[in-house]
């Protein structure tokens, strides 16, 4: 059941946090993007299920990603670690 219920935090996390990505016209230069330095988002949670607390941490951040033509890409991450108690 701390399965499902940690599922659906993250489908809610994905779906709130999602990045807006804004498309380019033709009539702007392409320039080089800038390459941001990566950093992590933790932040430490508690819920209440069924009248016991469940303790996770959340992590989001960014993934620079190298392809073929030596372009960086970033994917968003996110994860849910359940804290042992």
């Amino acid at each position: 059941m701390t399965r499902k219920i940690l599922f659906v935090i993250l489908v809610a996390f994905l779906i709130f946090q999602t990045p807006h990505l804004s498309a380019q016209t033709k009539t702007q230069k392409k320039a080089a993007p800038k390459v941001p330095e990566p950093s992590l988002a933790i932040t430490h949670h508690t819920i209440q299920i069924d009248g016991k607390p469940l303790k996770y941490t959340a992590t989001t951040g960014y993934l620079l990603l190298k392809t073929k033509r030596k372009n960086q890409k970033q994917m968003f991450f996110s994860r849910l670690i359940q804290k042992t108690v």
